[in-house]
């Protein structure tokens, strides 16, 4: 089989499990201090349960991986998780997946795999929550060598009606 079209079912299993997942991934309720009767404006972090985190965390890894992996001929990753971000995201990444289509080089490709390891969250309001995770870079650039980097990962989540979704992501060259 051709690896233009392993890396398309790769892909594609990948953003099929995450749609799966998706209902129960952003059901997250409260935080626990929230639950415990204390107000919320006394609670400087918000911790998630293990429950809730494995879920975050899982969404989180996959967004990571699927967003920044892309080439001239398929940009299809960029838009495939819309239900999984917010309307002004979804805007943001119709946006970016256009201009990539304009600017990209044919045989352009970038890879990228999150590396669950990394991962960390701030928690700091009741509807926000950041997270931070490294990821392993594969970028084939026309006439040049692969390179290969790693790069840090900031999401924001935002909570709207019990359900988080995905506000922003950016990548950091370290």
């Amino acid at each position: 089989m051709d690896k233009k079209y392993k890396t398309i079912i790769i892909i594609a299993l990948g953003v099929l499990l995450l749609v799966a997942i998706g209902a129960v991934i952003f059901q997250l309720g409260k935080s626990p201090s929230s639950q415990n009767g204390a107000p919320s404006g006394n609670v400087p972090e918000y911790t998630l349960d293990s429950s809730e985190e494995s879920k975050i965390k899982e969404v989180a890894t996959n967004f990571v991986s699927l967003y920044n992996t892309y080439s001239q001929d398929d940009v299809s990753n960029i838009t495939s998780m819309g239900d999984f971000q917010t309307p002004a995201m979804q805007t943001q990444s119709v946006d970016y997946a256009s201009s990539l289509q304009d600017t990209l080089k044919p045989g352009y490709s970038i890879r990228t795999n999150a590396l669950l390891q990394t991962f960390t969250y701030r928690y700091p309001t009741a509807d926000r929550i950041t997270v931070t995770e490294d990821a392993l870079v594969d970028e084939q650039i026309p006439g040049s060598q692969s390179t290969h980097y790693t790069v840090s990962a900031t999401l924001e989540f935002q909570k709207v009606q019990q359900q988080w979704f995905i506000a922003s992501i950016t990548y950091k060259k370290k």
